[in-house]
């Protein structure tokens, strides 16, 4: 007790205890409020980061190739079907277009059937951070990696996608439009 608390009654201590204790609820309650709020923000800002360099670096050149592929697919497929139609009476031609038909409508399908997440290359700090949890050296992580989010398999779809473009130059070139239609490589 200080000399200041010795002048004083008891109902004034007790209201001293009681500011003390409201003093120190609320500096506690605003310390643990600002330490929440800053720990939130910086999450926010490396997640926004991480976000912004996958998307740059893969979700946009990824996603452009993709798309290119899958609109120039739909183009050449709905040309032929047109020529198909017009050419039913020449049966020669009709036969060419057919093949070229049937081989167009199956990179188209193809390409509808690949996934983003198939094609898209693997995520050296997902399979680092699967490692950390767990997953044996003795397999490869990114094949578990890959079970976990549901079946991804981003070699096989790399290589598919590579299937199908060589697919779709080839049937441009063979048709005299590879000027017409750019492919792109990656």
């Amino acid at each position: 007790m200080d000399d200041e608390d010795a002048w004083m009654d008891e109902d004034e201590m007790t209201e001293k205890g009681t500011a003390d204790r409201e003093w120190n609820s609320l500096a506690d309650k605003y310390t643990n409020d600002g330490y929440r709020e800053g720990i939130t923000v910086g999450k926010e800002a490396h997640l926004q980061d991480g976000f912004d360099q996958g998307f740059s670096q893969t979700g946009v050149p990824v996603g452009r190739r993709l798309g290119n592929l899958r609109g120039t697919a739909a183009a050449l497929l709905q040309y032929f079907t047109q020529l198909q139609s017009q050419a039913a009476a020449d049966v020669n031609v009709s036969t060419q277009l057919g093949a070229d038909l049937q081989e167009i409508k199956s990179i188209t399908q193809g390409l509808a059937e690949l996934q983003f997440r198939e094609v898209a290359p693997r995520d050296a700090e997902a399979i680092a951070h699967a490692r950390e949890h767990g997953i044996d050296d003795e397999e490869d992580a990114g094949d578990q990696l890959a079970k976990a989010l549901g079946g991804m398999k981003t070699v096989d779809g790399q290589i598919r996608l590579k299937e199908l473009s060589d697919s779709l130059h080839a049937l441009l070139t063979k048709l005299g439009l590879q000027q017409m239609y750019r492919i792109p490589d990656k």
